[in-house]
C-alpha cells in the first residue's frame, strides 16, 4: 500500500469543558459562521468539546481570551496532512493500523482523525526531524504530496 501525504497546514487542539458550554456558545456559533474550511473537527462528548483548528482560527477566536476563557486546554502545534491511497473511502483497509505502526516504530506521537472522504493525521510540529527521517526510510511507501 502507498500512502500520499497532502499537507494541511498547522493546527492546535482546543479541549474545553462541557460544563461550561453555555459560556461557550456564542463562540461556536461564532466559529461555525464564520470559519468554513478552517476547522478540520468539533467533538462535542459528555465531558468535552475537542477541536482541531487552523493557526489562524485559533489566533483570531481564542488566543486573547485566556483570561475570559481561562478552562480551555490547548495542545502545542501540530502539524497535519491529509493521507490518502488508490482506493479511498471505506476501501482504505488497514490503513490506519499500518500508518500508525510507521509513525510509533520512529518515535513520533500521532493523532487521528477519520473522515468517509479522508484520513488525516497530526503529529506535534516538534517532531519535524523524526517526521522528515520517518519519511527518508519508508520513501518507497509514503509519498509527500501537494496535490
Amino acid at each position: 500500500m502507498v500512502f500520499y501525504l497532502n499537507p494541511r497546514g498547522n493546527f492546535y487542539l482546543v479541549n474545553l469543558p462541557t460544563d461550561l458550554k453555555e459560556l461557550y456558545k456564542p463562540l461556536f456559533n461564532s466559529i461555525l459562521n464564520k470559519s468554513f474550511g478552517s476547522i478540520l473537527s468539533i467533538t462535542f462528548t459528555d465531558q468535552e468539546v475537542s477541536m482541531i483548528l487552523t493557526v489562524n482560527l485559533y489566533n483570531t477566536y481564542f488566543k486573547n481570551y485566556g483570561i475570559v476563557y481561562n478552562n480551555i486546554y490547548l495542545s502545542e502545534v501540530y502539524t497535519g496532512f491529509c493521507v490518502t491511497t488508490k482506493n479511498p473511502g471505506l476501501n482504505e483497509i488497514g490503513l490506519l493500523s499500518r500508518l500508525t505502526d510507521i509513525f510509533s516504530k520512529n518515535n513520533i506521537p500521532i493523532l487521528t482523525l477519520s473522515t468517509y472522504l479522508g484520513n488525516y493525521v497530526f503529529y506535534p510540529s516538534d517532531f519535524e526531524e523524526n517526521f522528515k527521517e520517518m519519511m527518508e526510510k519508508n520513501k518507497e511507501i509514503l509519498i509527500y504530496s501537494l496535490f
